[in-house]
């Protein structure tokens, strides 16, 4: 029995868009901004520029393909820029002067000079007590991760179109995958997932419960770089694992309210902000039991930008015992997604696709008019002339399949079975009467028996009912009168309507009949080769 807990996952991975105030574009005071390598006059694409004015950050914006940041001032003043590269050192300008209604042309070459991340010593962590980095490498990888992360709430204000398929993924205790289906798939502009505040994370924690429902949420972008985080967060550099660089972060010592653990890797060579693994402590109850937790996946895509293009959050998936009554775990879910920017919207499936294939293995053929169903008959259809089917659907997840013709489940084979659908994809799944080999050993212990052959098949009256109880008897042509099989017994022909005559010689030409009460209602004629055969016998009307 599942336990009947909901849990809620609110992913932060869809950053606030940031919001600024201009003036009237007509009387806007603009700054027509181009970056260059001093060296060989590249242009600098990706570099964060901020505008600061007397009261502070004024704008902010990243450069494009071309090293070019179009800014404008919420008012006239003397400003200041400062700008910072991921992997490179920043600098900041003298002031200048934008006037009101008028626009000035600035190129700024910056010199090539690449930032190498310190190397990271393991050492035991002290007790947390003081917010912040604490050392001389955990400021430097920090300093680099609020460039990507700035770079990525920058981006994600520019409303760029993402193609976002939401997931559920199943896994094991062990942390194996066993299934993953698409749940939604949409292209939005707009934040895709629902954020708590950061003064809310601070004072009621990253999970709590409404009702029934056990809510979860995930550090983002804003999140990390807030104020509210860093205050009640310890950072430290951690060791290098693979070319990248972790920096570690836990909450002070004293918090009463469920938090978060983990570490932002960045890699060595570039220092980009690679992905943050995290986990939930102070979590009360039966969830304190396990490695609660996910992982987030940062991505840098042409212009500079970043996004998130992969998340989870992995909850416990649990079954109550039946006996105590108390939950215990049965594997984990993860609930997350995929982003990617996307520009042609038109070839992009937002349904699932089955296809799949009735297969007739006695015949080596398709089972053509198989009846499909899925979800208690909601959507049917016949197979065709190959035993082929295709159905388009707007749902995910399992669903229940269901084949129904009287050549399937003669052997008690499942003819329902379940299959996994996923939004923007497609599943195959195959339905198949079983072999006449299968049949022949299921009907007749000795079956391959050398020089000796069965023959197996359907008995059915005329109503299409099987024959159950009937008798079937193979008799040898011969030039005047068809002859009995010396040691051959006749068959009976079970509930399924099955039968197999078994230890038949291995060639010849037979007669099989079906017989009820004296009387002949189905025959034919079989011409063996060597080789078992499969017939179907239907009484005549």
């Amino acid at each position: 029995m599942c336990y009947r807990r909901r849990m809620v996952v609110l992913a932060g991975m869809g950053l606030g868009t940031l919001a600024l105030s201009f003036g009237h574009p007509l009387a806007a005071q603009t700054l027509d901004l181009r970056l260059r390598v001093d060296s060989i006059g590249t242009p600098i694409v990706g570099a964060i520029v901020r505008l600061l004015g007397s009261g502070g950050e004024a704008f902010r914006g990243l450069t494009d393909e071309a090293g070019r940041l179009l800014i404008r001032a919420p008012e006239p003043g003397s400003y200041r820029l400062r700008i910072d590269r991921i992997g490179s050192t920043g600098l900041t300008t003298d002031p200048f002067s934008l006037e009101a209604g008028r626009t000035v042309y600035k190129v700024i070459s910056m010199a090539s000079s690449p930032f190498r991340l310190p190397t990271v010593e393991v050492r035991a962590f002290p007790r947390c007590e003081l917010p912040g980095p604490r050392s001389e490498a955990a400021v430097a990888l920090w300093e680099e991760v609020q460039k990507a992360l700035t770079a990525q709430v920058i981006t994600a204000s520019l409303g760029l179109p993402l193609h976002i398929r939401r997931f559920v993924r199943e896994v094991d205790v062990r942390g194996g995958t066993q299934r993953e289906w698409v749940v939604t798939s949409r292209v939005s502009r707009e934040a895709p997932f629902e954020s708590l505040a950061p003064g809310d994370l601070a004072t009621r924690g990253f999970a709590y419960d409404v009702g029934d429902t056990a809510v979860f949420a995930a550090p983002d972008a804003a999140l990390l770089l807030s104020s509210a985080f860093v205050s009640t967060h310890c950072f430290y550099a951690s060791g290098d694992e693979g070319g990248l660089a972790g920096l570690r972060f836990l909450p002070l010592v004293g918090r009463r309210v469920p938090e978060v653990t983990g570490i932002l890797w960045l890699d060595r060579e570039t220092a980009q902000l690679r992905s943050l693994d995290f986990s939930y402590t102070g979590l009360g109850g039966f969830l304190g039991r396990w490695n609660l937790g996910g992982r987030i996946d940062f991505t840098r895509v042409p212009g500079g930008r970043w996004i998130v293009s992969q998340w989870h959050v992995r909850m416990p998936r649990l079954e109550t015992s039946s006996s105590r009554g108390r939950p215990r775990l049965a594997g984990y879910l993860d609930n997350g997604g995929h982003a990617e920017i996307t520009l042609d919207t038109t070839r992009i499936l937002h349904h699932a696709v089955l296809v799949g294939r009735v297969w007739d293995s006695t015949a080596g053929r398709g089972l053509a008019g198989a009846a499909v169903s899925l979800a208690a008959g909601t959507v049917g259809l016949l197979a065709d002339s190959a035993g082929a089917f295709r159905i388009t659907l707007s749902a995910s997840g399992p669903v229940a399949v269901s084949v129904e013709h009287p050549n399937l489940g003669l052997l008690g084979d499942p003819a329902t079975r379940e299959a996994v659908l996923s939004l923007g994809d497609t599943t195959f799944i195959e339905f198949a009467v079983p072999s006449i080999a299968t049949f022949a050993r299921a009907h007749c212990p000795r079956a391959g028996r050398a020089g000796y052959v069965s023959i197996v098949g359907t008995a059915r009256k005329a109503d299409g009912s099987p024959a159950v109880g009937q008798e079937v008897v193979a008799l040898r042509r011969g030039d005047g009168a068809d002859l009995p099989l010396r040691g051959v017994r006749p068959a009976r022909v079970g509930k399924s309507g099955t039968f197999g005559i078994c230890g038949v010689p291995a060639t010849g030409t037979l007669r099989v009949m079906l017989r009820s009460a004296g009387a002949v209602p189905a025959d034919t004629l079989v011409v063996l080769r060597g080789a078992s055969q499969w017939i179907e016998l239907k009484a005549r009307s």
